[in-house]
């Protein structure tokens, strides 16, 4: 057991990023780069993909393809498995297929329709590799990389993530334009420059009463209501793993997990866009 313990500490201190790739939201490891490295830690580690009959995945109309792999380090096998996936992490059938999705352009957001391609024995072969460094990330060799860590294990380096992340409340996010910010007495002239924004703020009141009726205050609101069109949109960003917003993510779910699953989604929902991926991870996040 200890010498069990001994493997997945060695493989899981050693440091990946500098061999990482990223594609879409996800971080791909060199499977060739990886394999290497267990083999100069542990020579007599071996791989297997398992085989049904002689083809080395299985095929269901409704799912898609599945590949599995077997890792044998220290006489410990731990099994793998892995879908055949798009770049944008869709599953793949035997014939292509659309689906709708929401997309920002402009800052609004627009449907449109996309296309999965039919899986081919390339993308079969590729799946199988990727499904073999997920395997040696269950003996250490970068498991991080699929929790979301940017960095791996120090011994003494745990923190407190309701103290190291705000709340989730407090993400910064692009503040509205406010009609109360814009004097009414402007409307009808330019927007001020940055040089002349100071002396704006400071021009005597005494002048406005000489210029302001009682009545045209009505009329001033009518011009400044189309302002209310131009409130700055709220951007919605994408949560992408490893990033900032992700970390202090995981500290709102960390805090926030009697919530449970559905309205933990439902609050980050409204600050970012998750592609199916990306919540498969949080779900992982929330339960454990």
């Amino acid at each position: 057991m200890s010498e069990q313990k001994s493997t997945f500490s060695i493989l899981n201190a050693v440091n990946v990023n500098d061999k990482t790739e990223k594609k879409e939201t996800l971080t791909y490891l060199s499977w060739a780069w990886a394999w290497t490295e267990v083999k100069k830690q542990f020579p007599d580690a071996t791989y297997e993909v398992v085989k049904f009959g002689n083809i080395p995945y299985v095929y269901d109309p409704l799912t898609g393809y599945m590949v599995y792999t077997t890792v044998t380090i220290n006489g410990l096998t731990h099994e793998m498995w892995l879908p055949v996936m798009n770049g944008a992490n869709k599953a793949m059938f035997a014939q292509p297929y659309t689906y709708p999705a929401t997309v920002w352009k402009n800052n609004q957001k627009v449907q449109v329709t996309k296309t999965v391609e039919m899986a081919t024995m390339t993308d079969i072969n590729k799946t199988i590799m990727r499904c073999l460094t997920k395997n040696l990330a269950m003996h250490g060799l970068g498991l991080y990389i699929y929790a979301g860590e940017d960095i791996p294990d120090a011994p003494g380096d745990e923190t407190d993530s309701t103290q190291a992340y705000p709340d989730i409340d407090k993400i910064e996010r692009p503040k509205p334009t406010s009609l109360k910010e814009k004097p009414v007495k402007k409307v009808d002239m330019p927007p001020p420059t940055p040089q002349d924004t100071q002396q704006t703020q400071k021009e005597p009141q005494k002048q406005e009463p000489a210029q302001q009726p009682a009545q045209p205050a009505p009329e001033e609101k009518k011009q400044v209501q189309p302002a209310s069109t131009a409130k700055a949109p709220i951007v919605i960003q994408e949560l992408v793993i490893g990033s900032e917003n992700w970390k202090r993510v995981l500290g709102y779910i960390s805090a926030n997990k009697a919530l449970g699953y559905t309205k933990i989604i439902e609050a980050l929902s409204t600050k970012y866009t998750m592609g199916p991926g990306i919540k498969k991870q949080l779900k992982m996040e929330i339960e454990k």
